[in-house]
Parts: structure tokens; sequence; C-alpha cells
């Protein structure tokens, strides 16, 4: 996922607001080529990215935690 995941996402027709909605990001990056598979790591070490989506405009904002 990069910057231009939101503009190709948008280009298939696919809201991410909708997609954030019913919990399917899966389908969603799949996609657009999105999805990243590591396979299993053996660790329990987590990143936290959030996207947060105005509702009514879907501007995105990204934060990094």
């Amino acid at each position: 996922m990069d910057g231009d995941t939101f503009d190709e996402l948008k280009g298939k027709g696919i809201s991410l607001h909708e997609t954030l909605r019913n919990n399917d990001a899966y389908h969603a990056l799949r996609a657009v080529d999105g999805l990243i598979v590591t396979g299993p790591t053996g660790t329990n070490v987590n990143d936290l990215y959030l996207g947060l989506i105005d509702a009514e405009q879907e501007e995105r904002t990204w934060r990094c935690m």
C-alpha cells in the first residue's frame, strides 16, 4: 500500500469508506494488487497504521503510530 492506493481504489469504483465500514480491506487491496503476504513470522509484533476518512468527502489523512 502506498500513497496511490486511495486513487487506485477510487478508479476501480471501490469506496474506501464502505470498505472500512465493512471491515473488508483484504478484497479491496487484492483488487489493486496492494496485499503484502509475508507468511508466518513467528512473532507477535505489529505496526499500527490508521487511515482517517471524512465520511462526506472521502478525504484521506494518514497517521503512523
